[in-house]
Parts: structure tokens; sequence; C-alpha cells
């Protein structure tokens, strides 16, 4: 039997990536400016909540309709390092676990991030807004326990 569902194409997805892109320009404050896309190439935004540096990407490949949500939580102190890491590599387990995200650190600029895939599928600009100030009020917890010492 043949799937009646219509499945947005490529493109589609693209495009409600772009939609949703702007969406948050808009809330927060930023003027429109034109995307410039290439479609064969990974596009993201980026934006900031209370000093919290976040960005979106979207990448074409075989799940065209997923996104990558990353929250940059913050440098990591040499002195710091490794207790810092011992923790975040125990929450890894959990959220494996729970397909809930991972913690990662960015090897140019030693900062630790905080990665979740979604989908474009059921993600709309409020609910991306909305995991996102959730994701920036742990992440200041987050460095005033552990980052605020450097």
């Amino acid at each position: 039997m043949e799937n009646l569902v219509d499945e947005p194409q490529s493109g589609q997805w693209r495009q409600k990536f772009i939609s949703i892109a702007e969406e948050i320009r808009r809330s927060q404050g930023v003027p429109a400016e034109t995307i410039v896309d290439s479609p064969e190439d990974p596009l993201s935004i980026e934006w900031e909540i209370d000093d919290i540096a976040f960005d979106v990407t979207h990448y074409p490949g075989d799940d065209e309709s997923g996104i990558l949500l990353q929250c940059r939580i913050g440098h990591v102190p040499q002195t710091e390092a490794a207790n810092i890491f011992r923790q975040t590599l125990k929450a890894n387990q959990l959220l494996a676990r729970t397909y809930a995200g991972m913690f990662a650190v960015d090897s140019e600029t030693n900062q630790l991030i905080y990665s979740t895939m979604d989908s474009l599928e059921r993600i709309t600009n409020e609910d991306l807004l909305n995991a996102a100030e959730a994701m920036a009020q742990i992440a200041k917890q987050f460095q005033q326990a552990h980052l605020a010492h450097a």
C-alpha cells in the first residue's frame, strides 16, 4: 500500500528552518536580513539569552528534517577541567540512555557545549526559544557552580 502522507521535500525542510531562524531573529530584536542559503552546506543561526550563546544548525543529508541546537555554556578553566569533564561524562551516560543530548567541548575555543537534536517535523520557533531559555537557566547555574572559579 502506498504512503498517502506527503513528506516535505528537502527544500521544504530547509525553508521551514529558514522561517524558524527568521522568527528567532525577530524575537531577539535582530534586524531582518537575507539569509544566503547554499542547500549543499550546513546553515546556522546564532543568538544569545542572558549572555549564553546558542546556535541552531540545519545539515543537508540523510535526515533533512533534523536540526542541532547547541548551548555554549562557557570556557573550561584548566584548573577545573578534570572535574568538569568527569561530571559531564557521567551526565552523558544518563543523557544517552534518555536520548536527551550530550555535553562536548569545542576543541578550538575550549568551550563546554550542550548539544541536542530535534526535528523540524514537530518544532516551532516558540518551542526552540523555550528550550533555549530553559538551557540558559541551567547553563547559568552550571557557570556559577563550576566556571566562576576561573
